[in-house]
């Protein structure tokens, strides 16, 4: 066989090793010492020669093996969790949501009288200063516009809305807003690339083709 270097290849930092607790499936117990020798064999693979590529790509294959294996094993477990998990959900939601509605709709009623008697207020208050009645607007000022109700308050919560898409582009592109202010559709970009490869033709955009490899068992 062949002795054809290639590029060295090994991980940023080895793996971890597994941690020694009892396991929740008895049934994994037996894949553990299968699991904790194929580990420390990687731990530090030095992938020099065409002999050491092809057990490499073999280790990755007992990897795959191996992990399926776990799957097998774990999934049927992973399943009647969650169908236990989504049945009480659903319990807890149908009482859960009624609530909820309920309580927002309470929640707008006091906000809509708390922001009604608010303005009432201040608009007292602002004629009085035109008036030149500046204790009358203090006193105003002092007095509450609301009942106190222990454990409830109000705050003014602000928010951003585009009103043209245009013209705020345009203030990112000319520098009057940072290029942070607006973010790139990823997902449609790598669809793009994936479908069009080299030909891809987006301005300010190119494909970038990375190589990765995959496992059959």
């Amino acid at each position: 066989m062949a002795k054809t270097k290639v590029s060295p290849s090994k991980p940023d930092k080895p793996p971890r090793a597994l941690e020694k607790k009892p396991e929740a499936l008895p049934e994994l117990a037996s894949l553990r010492k299968e699991a904790d020798a194929l580990i420390k064999r990687w731990q530090e693979p030095k992938i020099e020669t065409a002999e050491s590529f092809e057990e490499a790509g073999q280790g990755t294959k007992d990897f795959a093996s191996l992990r399926k294996k776990i799957k097998t094993i774990v999934s049927p477990a992973i399943a009647e969790a969650k169908k236990l998990y989504n049945e009480r959900r659903k319990a807890f939601a149908a009482v859960d949501d009624i609530l909820e509605e309920a309580e927002q709709s309470l929640r707008q009623g006091l906000i809509a009288y708390e922001v009604k008697h608010r303005k009432a207020q201040e608009a007292k208050i602002e004629k009085a200063l035109e008036k030149g009645q500046d204790s009358k607007a203090a006193a105003i000022a002092a007095k509450p516009y609301t009942p106190e109700v222990s454990g409830l308050g109000f705050r003014d919560v602000w928010h951003g809305e585009i009103v043209d898409f245009g013209v705020f582009l345009s203030a990112v592109i000319d520098g009057r807003l940072p290029q942070e202010a607006v973010s790139v559709n990823e997902s449609w970009l790598n669809a793009k690339a994936r479908a069009e490869h080299e030909a891809m033709s987006v301005p300010g955009a190119k494909a970038v083709k990375e190589t990765n490899s995959s496992v059959r068992t």
